[in-house]
Parts: C-alpha cells; sequence; structure tokens
C-alpha cells in the first residue's frame, strides 16, 4: 500500500526540493493553460472570419444560379472547395438540397426538403455554431428582397485539435526538464543549508556511542550560528566526559565485585547444598537395604529420597545455568570411546526405561568412527538430559538414542512416543524455566532448566539443536556436532 507524503517527516533539504518542484510544476501548467486558452481563442476567431468570408464569397457567386437552378455550376462550385476540406451545401428556397460536396451526397435535387435548408433559408445574417469538431455556418442568399436559396459550410476544427496535442507534448517536455532542473538547483541549495546541520548531527551521534576523538567536523563554510553552537557543544562534552569515565568505571567495578560475589556464593550455597543432600540420599539409601521397614515406612523412605534427589538435580542445574551465564564453561577435547561412551549411557537410563515399562534401544551407526574428539563431561550432561527428558514425558511405546555420521558432522537424535510439544510452544520451550505445562497442578515435576542446559552446552560445542515434535505423538531432539575424528593408532602409542 502507498503510503501518503508526509512533509513533517522531510528533512529541511527534502522540504525545498519538494516546494521547488511544487512551485516549478504549479507555474509550468498554469501558464501552459493560459497559452492553450490563448491560442483556442486566436484558433476561433480565425476561423470565424474565415467561414464569414466563405459565406459571403459563395453568397454573392451563387445567387443567379440558385435563381436559374444551375445545378451543375453550384455543384462544381462546392466541389472546387473539396480540396480545401470544406464540406459544402446549396439549398433551394423551398429548402431542398441540390448541391454537395459531402461524400454520398449525389442526385439531390429530387429530395424532400432538408430540415436544415428550411433553417438556413430564414437567416437574415450570417449563423456560426461551434460543434465538437466542426464550425457550421450558414446563410441565406437573396436577390434584392427575395430569398432564393441559402447555403452552408463545415469547418473542421481538427488543426486546432493538433495544435492543442502540440502544446501539451511542449509544455509535458518543459515541465520535465524544469522539475529536473528545479530538483537539483533546490537540492544543492538544500545541501549547502543542511549541510552543516548534518555534520552536527553525526558528531552529535558519534558522542552517543562512545567516539569521543574528533566529534565535531564541520565541512566546508558554515554560518556564526552553527559554529557557535558547536562550540557550545563541544564546551559542554568536555566538561562532562571525565565524569562519565569515572561512573562507567565505577560501574563496571560494581559489575565486576557483584559478579565475583555472585560466583562465590553460589559455589559456597552448592557447596554447603550438596553436601548435606548427599548425606541424606547415602543415609536413606542405608536405611532402604538395612531398615527391615514397613511397607508404608519404606513408601515414605522412597518419598524422601525422591524428593532430595530432585532437590539436588536442581540444586546441579542452577550451578550449570550460572556457569554458563558467566561464561565459565571450559570446553576440553579429550579422545572418546563411542561405543564405551554410550553403553555408559545406555546402562544409566536403563533403570528409567525399566521403571516406566518402555522399550529403550540405542543405535550407533557403524560408519561412525569409534574415537571421536569432544568433551565428554559437556556431552554427557547434553545426551543425559535429553533422554531424562523423553523418559520423563512418555508413559508408553519407546524411547530410541540414534546416533549417525554425516559428511562433516555427527548426529545424536533422541526420538520418543511421549505427549509432544504444542507447535506454539517449540520455538520457546528451549528458553529458562519454560515447560509445556507451566501450572502448579502440572503431571511431570521439573524446573524448565534442562533444555536451556542442553541448548546453551551444544553451542559451546559449536553444534546446533532441533526439534521435531507433534502434539500426542511424541518428538525428535537431534543434536548435530562437528566431527573430530581420532586415530587409534596415535592413541595407542600414547598409552
Amino acid at each position: 500500500m502507498m503510503k501518503t507524503l508526509n512533509i513533517n517527516n522531510l528533512t529541511i533539504s527534502g522540504r525545498i526540493v519538494v516546494f521547488t518542484i511544487s512551485l516549478v510544476m504549479v507555474t509550468t501548467i498554469v501558464l501552459s493553460l493560459i497559452f492553450v486558452q490563448t491560442e483556442q481563442v486566436a484558433f476561433q476567431s480565425g476561423l470565424e472570419d474565415q467561414a464569414t468570408t466563405l459565406l459571403n464569397t459563395l453568397n454573392f457567386a451563387a445567387d443567379n444560379d440558385l435563381t436559374s437552378l444551375n445545378i451543375a455550376t453550384l455543384q462544381n462550385l462546392a466541389d472546387e472547395l473539396s480540396n480545401s476540406g470544406v464540406i459544402v451545401r446549396f439549398y433551394l428556397s423551398d429548402g431542398r438540397l441540390v448541391a454537395s460536396n459531402a461524400t454520398g451526397e449525389t442526385n439531390l435535387y429530387y429530395f424532400e426538403p432538408d430540415i436544415n435548408g428550411l433553417k438556413y433559408i430564414d437567416l437574415d445574417q450570417p449563423q456560426l455554431d461551434w460543434q465538437p469538431d466542426l464550425l457550421v455556418g450558414a446563410q441565406s442568399i437573396t436577390i434584392g428582397d427575395q430569398v432564393v436559396g441559402a447555403v452552408s459550410l463545415e469547418l473542421s476544427t481538427n488543426q486546432l485539435q493538433q495544435q492543442i496535442i502540440e502544446i501539451q507534448n511542449q509544455t509535458l517536455l518543459i515541465l520535465i526538464l524544469t522539475v529536473i532542473l528545479g530538483g537539483v538547483v533546490s537540492l544543492l541549495i538544500g545541501r549547502s543549508i543542511t549541510n552543516p546541520i548534518t555534520n552536527l548531527i553525526d558528531a552529535t551521534e558519534r558522542i552517543s556511542t562512545g567516539i569521543y576523538e574528533n566529534r565535531i567536523q564541520l565541512e566546508g563554510e558554515t554560518t556564526p550560528e552553527i559554529k557557535k553552537l558547536v562550540s557550545a557543544f563541544d564546551t559542554l562534552i568536555n566538561k562532562t566526559i571525565e565524569q562519565r569515565t569515572t561512573d562507567i568505571e565505577a560501574v563496571a567495578n560494581r559489575e565486576r565485585e557483584n559478579s565475583r560475589l555472585k560466583d562465590e556464593f553460589i559455589a559456597v550455597m552448592s557447596h554447603e547444598l550438596r553436601t548435606p543432600l548427599n548425606a541424606i540420599i547415602g543415609f536413606l539409601g542405608i536405611i532402604k537395604i538395612k531398615g527391615n521397614l514397613d511397607e508404608k515406612n519404606q513408601h515414605r523412605l522412597n518419598r524422601a529420597r525422591a524428593n532430595a534427589e530432585r532437590l539436588l538435580a536442581l540444586i546441579n542445574d542452577i550451578l550449570d545455568i550460572s556457569r554458563i551465564e558467566a561464561g565459565r564453561v571450559e570446553v576440553i577435547q579429550a579422545p572418546i570411546n563411542v561405543d564405551q561412551f554410550f553403553d555408559t549411557v545406555k546402562s544409566q537410563m536403563i533403570i528409567l526405561a525399566e521403571e516406566k515399562k518402555l522399550d529403550f534401544h540405542v543405535n550407533i551407526n557403524p560408519e561412525m568412527p569409534p574415537i571421536i574428539l569432544s568433551d565428554e563431561g559437556l556431552l554427557t550432561k547434553i545426551v543425559i538430559n535429553l533422554l531424562g527428558n523423553a523418559f520423563k514425558f512418555t508413559d508408553k511405546g519407546h524411547v530410541s538414542l540414534q546416533v549417525n555420521k554425516k559428511t562433516k558432522d555427527w548426529e545424536i537424535s533422541v526420538t520418543d512416543t511421549g505427549i509432544g510439544i504444542p507447535y506454539h510452544m517449540q520455538d520457546s520451550i528451549f528458553q529458562r524455566f519454560r515447560q509445556v505445562d507451566g501450572s502448579s497442578k502440572r503431571k511431570h515435576d521439573g524446573t524448565g532448566l534442562g533444555l536451556a542446559i542442553v541448548s546453551s552446552l551444544v553451542k559451546e560445542l559449536e553444534g546446533t539443536l532441533t526439534l521435531q515434535s507433534e502434539p500426542g505423538k511424541g518428538s525428535t531432539f537431534t543434536v548435530t556436532l562437528p566431527i573430530q575424528e581420532f586415530e587409534t593408532k596415535v592413541l595407542m602409542e600414547e598409552v
């Protein structure tokens, strides 16, 4: 949709250009209209004079021929004017058309009286009638006081139309040339006025972004008002630079101190919280084995241990997120035996599959190299989190882990037949504390940090994480990582 030009949104130079072009266009159009009107009046006056002269001439030449009914002479007289583009008709006193040089009007003497002929024989003076494409003139022909007939003629106004078209074309050409010339001149004038102001605006914008060197650079000549404004601006900036620098340094120092205190607090709290929680979980395990508890107390013990483990996982997630935010995630590349790594993962997760009675498959493409270089710790967190999510949200069916080799990278795909993720949530599910069911009465526990951690760790490993999911049919999370093969012979020699 075309937007309406708003003069208030234009620059000073733009306003000058618009004003100049508008003035030139209006002036040219008005002058062309005046010229066309003048030419039209002059042409009409000349054509009327020509028609009057022709009528008087034909009146004098045809009076005797009409009286004597010399039709052939009248026709010859009319035909002589055919080459001039003038249509001539002669009428008898009873209104009958007897001679004409108009196409198709022959043997006219035997026709009935013509309505125009009856009208023209009553004219005492020449009559001129302007029609869209013609000037029609008529006059009665008399001898003494006796009306012997009438004559009419039609003069074409095509020449006037051609003149008007030529004037319009010339006006359009002049309008285009004057608009171009006016635009160029107004643009030069506008720039001479606005360049100093533009330079001052550029300097102000550089200062707003923290660039203080050479902040005022006015090119060319400028007005005393601009020079005075620049001087005052420089004085103001010079007085505030030192204070701003001091404030920036103070803010930076506070941020560094706050970050240090935050990291220290998280490290201390995570240690202080995880130590007793690990002890609680350990003692609860011992009690479960040796406590010889009845069914009710056994249930209570299981609930207590599950909540302790959940709290420990929450603390670990918060600690991971804090490390990621602080940029303290260090990637340590080391050789990883692919089969052993995923066997370990399978042994850790098989318990969840058995508890929920789900099929669990781990498939490694034979084309995968036996040993790759990666960070085993980060890779473990990525895979465990994805599998943990898959088991958490799958109540029946299966969970599968597929490892494939591509041309320049390799993929880890975790597929489940769980509840799936609604389409409107698939972009935001990787944000922190975002869950498909965010209500307080949700069925599945969790903090919503798992996928956020996975997404961040995948980026640390220079990989990508994608999701394909359909509500009610399950989800597939695919991690794509750059592949770095490690020669087995090199590993053997180092050992």
